[in-house]
């Protein structure tokens, strides 16, 4: 998938080549549980991260399943909206991208190349996504399956 033209200074502030292939980055990508994700979710990462690494995009998966605690401890937080039980993080059912160096703090318009990303990845394995930075509660980093109410 080509960008559009307006998107490639935000895709080149992404960029950063040397990261790709640093065993610090390789660390993050690997460092959450997969195991308990569903084979949708972990064949969405498995492209997602390919096609990234094609544009030298170092993102990673920050989180992915949440046992009920630690989606309490983040609702008490004020970092999520949704109570234990109420996540498809609680289901394996969710996952969480974010930049190797930047993490969060990217601008609108790199959030924005990232979708357009990920959203073809998802295509492209056949995976049918929503895209947190797609809902009114902007929550871009977010992934989760579709309908994923009707699979837990």
């Amino acid at each position: 998938m080509r960008l559009p033209a307006s998107y490639k200074a935000a895709a080149d502030s992404l960029a950063s080549p040397g990261r790709i292939g640093d065993i610090a980055f390789r660390a993050q990508v690997l460092a959450i549980d997969r195991s308990l994700l569903h084979a949708d979710v972990q064949a969405f990462i498995k492209t997602f991260l390919r096609d990234l690494e094609r544009r030298n995009i170092p993102l990673f998966p920050v989180d992915g399943f949440r046992d009920a605690k630690t989606q309490q401890r983040l609702f008490k937080q004020g970092v999520t909206k949704a109570r234990a039980g109420q996540s498809p993080h609680n289901y394996g059912l969710a996952v969480d991208f974010v930049h190797s160096t930047k993490f969060w703090d990217l601008n609108r318009l790199q959030w924005d190349v990232i979708g357009l990303i990920g959203k073809e990845s998802a295509r492209k394995c056949n995976v049918k996504v929503t895209w947190g930075g797609d809902w009114s509660f902007y929550d871009p980093a977010h992934w989760e399956l579709r309908d994923w109410k009707n699979r837990k």
